[in-house]
């Protein structure tokens, strides 16, 4: 008795975005063409457009995944609001990293769609009791998001800009190329730098500290109140 070819997995809206997240995570942006997509689902790449109008939907729903793959807790009314953006800006890093090819769709494309509405919903509401003018807690959440972008492609690099990990060879190189002289404060500070203990990490736990420390403390400016619902404002 001859064998069944195996039935081919339906192409659907899901399978197309999700097969082009994983072509980016394995190739980078660079490496997503509809001819690779409509490969990667087993169709021509004629087919795709039944699913996806367009490359820039394609993108769109790469963007999407990502959001999705943001994970906190269900509501951060158990959280002052420092801590409910610090926990958001932990767990957006956390998802770019997962996908650091879909880096440049988050740097560069706005958002619309339910899944970043689901973040917006989330710090909204930590930010919401504290009264501030609305433009000012987007102001505040949006320094910390670009933060979290700015930080993770200095890490994982997006072109043109690549990956930078601090090495004593490349410390030793960069400092070469500069007259101690002309620079003594910033160079004598980096010839005292232990490159090998750099930590991607670490400088971004370092820099959220300090972001949201000077947050706090605006915000307490402003409402006068230590950052507690203040009506008035």
């Amino acid at each position: 008795m001859s064998s069944q070819p195996p039935a081919r997995e339906r192409v659907t809206r899901a399978r197309v975005l999700a097969e082009a997240l994983r072509l980016v995570d394995e190739r980078g942006i660079e490496g997503l063409s509809m001819r690779r997509l409509g490969e990667a689902c087993g169709v021509e790449a004629m087919s795709l457009y039944h699913h996806v109008p367009d490359k820039a939907a394609v993108l769109d729903g790469i963007s999407e995944a990502v959001y999705a793959d943001i994970r906190l807790p269900e509501t951060p009314d158990a959280m002052s609001w420092p801590e409910a953006l610090g926990e958001g800006a932990r767990a957006l890093r956390a998802a770019l990293l997962r996908h650091p090819g879909a880096v440049p769709v988050l740097a560069t494309r706005p958002a619309s769609h339910a899944e970043y509405w689901r973040l917006a919903e989330w710090l909204s509401r930590a930010m919401g009791p504290l009264g501030l003018r609305p433009l000012t807690t987007v102001y505040v959440v949006n320094a910390v998001s670009l933060f979290v972008v700015g930080t993770t492609i200095g890490q994982v690099g997006i072109s043109p800009v690549r990956a930078t990990q601090l090495t004593e060879e490349l410390l030793a190189a960069r400092l070469a190329s500069v007259p101690a002289q002309d620079y003594p404060h910033a160079t004598g500070l980096m010839s005292s730098v232990d490159a090998s203990a750099f930590d991607w990490d670490e400088l971004f736990e370092t820099g959220l500290a300090a972001l949201l420390d000077g947050l706090r403390r605006h915000v307490e400016r402003l409402t006068g109140c230590g950052g507690q619902p203040n009506t008035s404002v």
